[in-house]
This record gives C-alpha cells, structure tokens and sequence, in this order.
C-alpha cells in the first residue's frame, strides 16, 4: 500500500521450485533490490524453502511472524 499511496511501481510475486520449495511473497521496487519474505504464524525459523532461494539467488529470505508483523505492515 505504502507503494501505491506514493505513486512507485512495485513488482511482488512468490517464488517455487521444481521441487516444491517456495518463497511467500517477493516485492521488487523498480529503483531497489529485491526482497524476499516468508509469513509463518508461529515459526522462528525460516523453511528449505527459503534456503533453495537463497542457495540459487544469494538473496536472505526475512521471516515474518507474530513477533515482528506489524513492523512489516507498517
């Protein structure tokens, strides 16, 4: 929303491998890099899903939780 609101393009999509390892939500701004996150409830680490991107792009997929979401929202 933050994007939107300020007029900056945004591309967001979710990644998944041949395999079935999956990234939940992707965002890419047209003028920065790309960003990787995973929503768990509950969880305090991140799945094999978020180690195959980093393994394959070099990218650090962050774990969003119940401890940490409103600082994602906001």
């Amino acid at each position: 929303k933050f994007f939107a609101n300020n007029n900056k393009p945004l591309v967001y999509n979710f990644w998944r491998s041949y395999g079935g390892a999956e990234v939940d939500y992707i965002e890419k701004p047209i003028d920065s890099t790309l960003k990787a996150y995973e929503f768990k409830l509950n969880a305090k680490s991140t799945s094999r899903g978020a180690r195959s991107f980093f393994k394959q792009y070099g990218i650090k997929v962050k774990l969003i939780n119940m401890d940490n979401y409103l600082q994602f929202i906001s």
